[in-house]
């Protein structure tokens, strides 16, 4: 049973992962659209809401994107253990990335909400979350506690992987209400941030043994 949990969330969050840098491919395009030809979207669009904050969306998007694929390798054991040196400079990539992208969600949070209130606070939330085990995760790395570092790394990547269950929950709710995507992301962002956290913890505690 065990090995069987594990597993399904190993391959949830491969698919989490790819499903993820299609949809930020998609984003950056969606984005350079807004500018050269608004007029395609419906208005009131979240793609319209980009043109209010394209340079910080790109700049969450693009280094959201760093931590997939570098957060990706470094849980791949045969590569983090065969090559040290290598596994050291990406971790420093993903950690200053993740650092990035959680500021960059905190200031979207108190400036740039697309829907109602309760977005804000479920960004707000995730980003401090991100940014906390950001500085957990170097902390312990400066102090060589490899054991609790690589807790807070996993807490970092499951936690940032909660933006891809978003879209499985809204499309839901959407799907199940006649509420549009305004009034559901925020307690989309809500319940994914907390699903995902609570399977991080569950997984750290009783499913990974976890080892330098």
């Amino acid at each position: 049973m065990k090995k069987a949990i594990k597993n399904f969330l190993m391959i949830y969050s491969a698919v989490l992962v790819l499903a993820m840098i299609a949809v930020s491919f998609l984003k950056m395009q969606q984005m350079t659209l807004v500018k050269t030809n608004p007029n395609i979207f419906k208005p009131g669009s979240i793609e319209l809401h980009y043109k209010f904050n394209q340079p910080l969306a790109y700049l969450h998007i693009v280094f959201g994107l760093i931590i997939l694929i570098t957060g990706a390798y470094q849980f791949i054991p045969a590569l983090r253990n065969k090559f040290r040196k290598l596994h050291k400079s990406v971790g420093k990539i993903f950690l200053f990335s993740s650092f990035i992208v959680s500021i960059s969600a905190i200031i979207l949070a108190l400036f740039f909400r697309y829907s109602n209130i309760l977005e804000s606070i479920s960004t707000l939330i995730f980003g401090l979350f991100i940014l906390y085990s950001t500085i957990k995760a170097y902390q312990y790395a400066k102090q060589k506690n490899f054991i609790a570092h690589k807790k807070w790394v996993t807490r970092v990547y499951f936690v940032s992987l909660s933006i891809g269950t978003i879209r499985i929950i809204a499309a839901l709710l959407m799907a199940t209400s006649q509420f549009s995507l305004k009034d559901v992301l925020g307690i989309s962002f809500l319940i994914a941030f907390c699903i995902h956290y609570v399977v991080v913890e569950l997984w750290i505690k009783y499913l990974n043994t976890v080892e330098a």
